[in-house]
């Protein structure tokens, strides 16, 4: 007896349901703390104010004292909060994918070394330096400690083991 292209779809569909069930709830749990901490990002602050203010504000875009906080202050905190942390988990998420090493981090590509050594040179040859250049400072030593660590793993094709390396060693 034959099964038809809608069956098959189907039983398809629920063995990859009861084998992917492990990752499933694990999306649900990430998305469940994502909204815990946005809710306590918009309620938690130096004016309180309530839930049903925060819902009115959000819904009517009040123009009263909550809502102003809301959407002046805390609104706009988290949603760059939410965008910073995305924007980590991907840069993670390539850099893992690039040097093919589930526990790759800034330090294996001589990105944190180079920036935090650009700050200090910098701080040690000129002290008057303001600090509001220091991320500038950091970026560009990050990126110079990249393209070294780049330009020295490049004979071997960036594979991941001298692209290790040459980022140690940087």
């Amino acid at each position: 007896m034959s099964m038809n292209g809608l069956q098959q779809a189907d039983r398809r569909f629920s063995v990859a349901a009861r084998h992917n069930w492990p990752a499933v709830a694990f999306y649900c749990i990430t998305l469940g703390i994502l909204f815990a901490g946005a809710a306590a990002g918009l309620l938690i602050g130096g004016i309180s104010v309530t839930v049903d203010q925060v819902l009115d504000a959000l819904v009517q875009r009040g123009g009263d004292q909550s809502g102003i906080v809301i959407w002046s202050l805390r609104a706009p905190r988290v949603v760059v909060g939410v965008l910073a942390g995305a924007c980590m988990a991907v840069s993670g998420a390539l850099m893992q994918g690039m040097t093919r090493n589930p526990l790759a981090d800034p330090t294996l590509t001589g990105v944190a070394a180079g920036a935090a050594c650009a700050i200090v040179a910098m701080q040690a040859c000129w002290p008057a330096i303001p600090v509001v250049l220091h991320p500038l400072l950091g970026i560009a030593g990050g990126l110079i400690a990249a393209a070294l660590t780049f330009a020295l793993a490049w004979r071997e094709y960036l594979s991941p083991t001298y692209l290790a390396l040459a980022g140690l060693a940087v």
